[in-house]
């Protein structure tokens, strides 16, 4: 019990800090549009929508994590994966809004290969996080 607590706890916890994140960025696309702040609005709200779907996404992970038939393991190494992937969308999201750097590839921009290496993290860890959860739901069905 007290395991299930502490890994709906972290979700929750990260998911609230990525909630704050977008309430930044979503003032980030007010600047941007009234023309405050270099930076197109678009991107800004990339990296306002980023890190609200994140946040949302662990509030609800951590909503039926708990009731699933999955070991002590694999539910802390989906929890990790799955923070992890939320904070790498979001600063791929908060890159997009800084820089403007499109963030597909790698070339010799800092800030573009920020939020490249933030964006293609952010995949492998999902994976991960997103099996151990489809086969823990395979095994409770």
């Amino acid at each position: 019990m007290d395991n299930e607590r502490a890994i709906v706890g972290k979700l929750v916890f990260h998911g609230t800090v990525n909630i704050f994140i977008a309430f930044g960025s979503g003032a980030m696309i007010a600047l941007a549009a009234m023309g405050q702040i270099d930076g197109q609005k678009q991107d800004w709200l990339l990296a306002h929508m980023e890190s609200l779907i994140n946040g949302m996404m662990l509030f609800i992970v951590a909503g039926f994590i708990g009731k699933l038939v999955i070991s002590p393991k694999q539910a802390i190494i989906a929890t990790y994966c799955l923070i992890g992937m939320a904070y790498c969308n979001t600063v791929f999201g908060i890159g997009r809004g800084a820089t403007g750097a499109l963030g597909y590839e790698f070339n010799d921009n800092l800030g573009n290969n920020i939020t490249a290496l933030a964006g293609q993290l952010g995949v492998p860890l999902a994976v991960v996080a997103f099996v151990l959860i489809g086969l823990a739901a395979w095994r409770t069905r």
